[in-house]
């Protein structure tokens, strides 16, 4: 495990942008930030990208793809992707963290249907409401402004 405790003393990680995809990596709320990321900005990191509060990789697993139009790690694929990119952090992330909405608007219309003749599973209403909080959680530290 990775933490502002577990680096060297002369670790020098600037110039580049941290993603940690795990609980808690950027802190426990909006407003208490992680040692990890605090460690990592302080010594030269242009950005941490991670998430506040409880994520579930459970979203990945292949037999929920079925269950959402898109899938999940598509998301966080494509923002990996461009991070690697000359395109600017808040670009990359902007995928992932909207589509908590997407999926706040996919949720809402589950619940709608299920209240009218059509069923919705109950799997399927929780993969939803998973995969927006992992996204509602994502939050950009340092400059959402940089690149590589």
């Amino acid at each position: 495990m990775l933490s502002a405790d577990s680096l060297p003393p002369d670790a020098a990680p600037s110039q580049f942008v941290h993603y940690a995809f795990a609980s808690f990596s950027a802190g426990t709320s909006r407003d208490a930030v992680a040692g990890l990321p605090q460690r990592l900005l302080a010594e030269g990191t242009l950005a941490f990208v991670g998430h506040y509060g409880q994520v579930w990789s459970c979203l990945f697993l292949e037999s929920l793809a079925a269950l959402s139009p898109t899938r999940v790690v598509d998301f966080y694929s494509e923002m990996v992707l461009k991070l690697g990119t000359s395109v600017l952090v808040r670009q990359a992330v902007r995928g992932l963290l909207s589509s908590g909405e997407r999926y706040a608007a996919g949720l809402a219309t589950d619940a709608d249907l299920s209240t009218d003749q059509t069923t919705v599973s109950a799997q399927s209403l929780a993969h939803r409401w998973t995969a927006m909080n992992n996204a509602r959680r994502a939050v950009v530290l340092g400059d959402p402004a940089v690149h590589l």
